[in-house]
């Protein structure tokens, strides 16, 4: 499985809101991984929405991955 390739649907997921509050997000070449990828997903999305959540509102969020 992609990491990559399940990232990029939960980006598509977060899009309004990566719009919404400017977030920048940085992802590095990631690992082709044996896993289930509902899990991946979960684990993305997570980070993702954490990131979002708890980020300073005087500045844009910047993640990487």
């Amino acid at each position: 499985m992609m990491s990559l390739e399940v990232l990029k649907e939960i980006l598509k997921e977060f899009e309004s809101i990566i719009e919404k509050e400017s977030a920048i997000i940085n992802a590095s070449e990631l690992p082709t991984i044996q896993g289930d990828s509902t899990l991946l997903s979960l684990l993305f999305q997570n980070l993702i929405s954490n990131s979002l959540k708890y980020s300073k509102k005087e500045k844009p969020p910047s993640i990487t991955i």
